[in-house]
């Protein structure tokens, strides 16, 4: 095992993705959406409580965010997020909104103006997927 780094006893491996970010909260009551969504492609997500979390990508936040509360006939996750958000709500739960302000994995700072590529808003919706399973989050995500 020549040049192999090995771990001793009390060596703790790094983690693989070290993801930090920074989310700018949206003021929106549920079922109605603020009337100042940005048009912009974005990475957001809704909290529920302090430990549920959906992490969705979007082309336009203002057109994504309405479609949880009046979904199409085929929007079958939409209406099932949307669902849930109102039951949320009226168990008493606090259901915040946030979008992504930066993003940094690894080190590395993401420049958030690729957001209008698709593949990079899924690579950047996993990640933060992946960082919030590590961190013991419920993620409504399927």
């Amino acid at each position: 095992m020549d040049g192999a780094a090995t771990l001793g006893p009390t060596d703790t491996p790094r983690p693989l993705l070290d993801v930090q970010a920074e989310w700018r909260a949206l003021r929106y009551r549920v079922p109605d959406p603020p009337a100042d969504l940005p048009e912009s492609p974005a990475i957001y997500c809704w909290r529920v409580g302090d430990t549920d979390l959906y992490v969705g990508e979007t082309q336009s936040l203002r057109s994504r965010i309405p479609q949880y509360v009046t979904p199409g006939p085929r929007q079958q996750a939409n209406s099932r997020l949307g669902r849930d958000l109102g039951d949320a709500v009226r168990r008493g739960c606090s259901v915040r909104l946030s979008v992504l302000r930066s993003l940094t994995l690894n080190g590395q700072a993401l420049d958030l103006r690729g957001l209008t590529d698709p593949a990079f808003r899924e690579q950047a919706e996993e990640c933060w997927k992946i960082w919030a399973r590590g961190q013991g989050y419920n993620l409504w995500n399927r």
